[in-house]
């Protein structure tokens, strides 16, 4: 089973791409690090989300989809690149007939969804176990692959 994680910034879709093998191992496809002008019109931001996200689904054929939510946003930029995005990717998922997991921050820091140890941070654990991904390996894209090692466990 494949799983697209996805994190949004203003002018970045962060994407990876996990594999849940038959023995329940999961690891690395690919981390991907989409740029979009953040100075587009808000109908052409809406659109290049869209036909990005597309694109994506139709090349990794993923079973599922996982986002990171932001849901108290208090800046027009803050909607349009992080809660519009996710609205998008939603639409598409119905459209596509994938599940769409959607996790807060908070969702994203207990060790227990994701199998550690009591106390154990994830995001603290991702180099350990599934590598270093470079050149766009930080904060941001682990919080990607986070959303999708959750969503692959759940599923």
């Amino acid at each position: 089973m494949k799983c697209l994680g996805f994190n949004f910034q203003k002018g970045k879709i962060r994407v990876v791409e996990l594999k849940r093998e038959s023995n329940a191992a999961i690891s690395v496809v690919k981390s991907e690090l989409v740029k979009i002008d953040p100075k587009l019109e808000f109908t052409e931001l809406m659109d290049r989300y869209k036909r990005d996200f597309i694109e994506l689904i139709d090349h990794n054929k993923p079973n599922l989809l996982a986002a990171r939510q932001v849901y108290d946003i208090d800046t027009i930029d803050g909607a349009n690149f992080q809660i519009a995005p996710v609205a998008i990717l939603g639409l598409l998922a119905k459209q596509k007939q994938l599940s769409l997991n959607l996790y807060n921050a908070g969702g994203l820091r207990s060790a227990g969804p994701f199998g550690l140890e009591k106390g154990a941070k994830p995001i603290e654990a991702v180099d350990r176990l599934f590598g270093n991904h470079s050149p766009n390996w930080d904060e941001f894209q682990k919080a990607a692959l986070l959303v999708a090692w959750r969503a692959l466990r759940e599923s």
